[in-house]
């Protein structure tokens, strides 16, 4: 999995189309392996990026220690760590670190919400089997009927009322 995926994209795939379940449910296997490639790939990253850093902070802190002794300069393990966060190099490489690890969050999460998307389909399904939104709107008609009846009986009771006091 070389591309880079678009999370954002990613993210509107997320929505369930109740009306079209069948292909929701084909989907969602294929969706999830796309997100669930892209942590991995995003997690290897990460990694590479941990142990740039490590070995750039390594790096500055031997060449600190080795200009320290060549110009006899008496310095605290504070302020070899003080100068090495401060250098240009590490802090390139703590920002590249930090950018790759916000992405990986970002798509760790949105494994997460689609490992739910999966959860929420199987119960949609189960729901749809049950007929449950075919009972809705079955129920909804029923409803309308009956008010549409009774409004009709009350009517058909102010009439005979009106009849009476004539």
């Amino acid at each position: 999995m070389g591309e880079k995926l678009d999370i954002e994209e990613l993210e509107g795939l997320l929505k369930i189309d109740r009306g079209d379940l069948d292909s929701e449910v084909e989907r969602q296997p294929s969706l999830y392996y796309k997100v669930a490639a892209e942590a991995a790939r995003l997690r290897s990253e990460v990694d590479a990026a941990k142990d740039r850093l490590d070995r750039t902070s390594a790096e500055l802190d031997l060449l600190i220690r080795e200009n320290a002794l060549r110009d006899d300069e008496k310095i605290t393990e504070g302020g070899v760590r003080s100068r090495v966060t401060t250098d240009k190099a590490y802090q390139m490489a703590i920002t590249a670190f930090s950018k790759i690890k916000q992405q990986l969050d970002q798509t760790t999460a949105l494994q997460e919400a689609f490992r739910q998307r999966s959860y929420m389909l199987r119960d949609l399904v189960e729901l749809y089997i049950s007929g449950y939104f075919t009972d809705a709107v079955i129920k909804g008609h029923a409803n309308r009927a009956r008010d549409n009846h009774a409004l009709k009986n009350q009517e058909k009771m102010s009439d005979r009322r009106r009849e009476r006091l004539k």
